[in-house]
């Protein structure tokens, strides 16, 4: 009985361990979703100024035959270009983190912590690490 009382000792302090860690990454999750959209908000702004801007400009310098004002146009298109990949990539991290957002919600989140505990992964890891040290020491007979 003393060890069946252990063992429901034990896991209810791991459960405890993995919802907070799981409440905590949830706040993070949104923390950074919040970021993400300010800082995408922003870069959009820009973006339109530059676009418009390199619009503008390339334009203004064919009308007076300004090398440097055509040059300056499409150095403002290039950052233009800039900001929409870091847009795009802010979209795509923000779309990953409103997918854990979601399985958080739904209890189907993983955390990579949860993944050690997995027989299988346990499994393979001896495999490699005895593949590593066999490798080892017959590199090391080898010397």
């Amino acid at each position: 009985m003393d060890i069946e009382e252990n063992n429901l000792e034990t896991l209810k302090v791991v459960n405890e361990i993995f919802n907070k860690n799981k409440i905590d990454d949830l706040n993070n999750f949104v923390k950074k979703r919040s970021c993400l959209n300010t800082s995408n908000e922003i870069l959009s702004v820009l973006f339109y100024i530059f676009q418009s801007g390199n619009v503008f400009i390339t334009s203004l310098g064919n009308a007076y035959k300004n090398p440097y004002l055509i040059w300056s146009g499409v150095g403002m298109g290039t950052l233009a270009s800039i900001l929409y990949l870091l847009m795009n990539n802010n979209t795509k991290i923000n779309t990953r983190l409103m997918t854990n957002i979601k399985a958080i919600r739904e209890n189907k989140y993983t955390d990579e912590i949860t993944d050690v505990f997995d027989n299988k992964s346990l499994k393979d890891n001896n495999n490699i690490n005895t593949n590593n040290s066999n490798s080892i020491k017959k590199n090391i007979s080898e010397i």
